[in-house]
């Protein structure tokens, strides 16, 4: 069986790594603010922006389900680089939480 740990990124930050390991693992349905997700990671909730760059960068979306992180106030952007209702990016995440259930 092969786990996000056996996956190996070369060229990314160690903290994106954490943040994507952080990522698989919220459950089907369920969403997670950006300074969540960095707390997770290991990181300060201040890290928050840092953490939303990981799910920028996330290379693998099939294994992180970056569509499960939300802004602060629950609001959905950051998707594919989407930031507002209408585009691309933010329309597939709604359309992914929406088919797990979770929005």
């Amino acid at each position: 069986m092969v786990t996000f740990d056996d996956v190996h990124l070369p060229g990314h930050p160690p903290f994106h790594a954490r943040c994507w390991r952080a990522c698989a693992s919220i459950e089907r349905g369920r969403t997670i603010n950006y300074a969540a997700l960095a707390s997770l990671a290991g990181g300060s909730r201040r890290a928050a922006r840092a953490a939303g760059q990981a799910m920028r960068r996330n290379p693998l979306p099939v294994i992180v389900p970056c569509h499960r992180v939300v802004a602060e106030d629950g609001s959905l952007h950051g998707y594919g680089g989407a930031i507002a209702p209408g585009d691309a990016g933010h329309d597939r995440k709604e359309w992914l939480l929406r088919l797990e259930g979770g929005c």
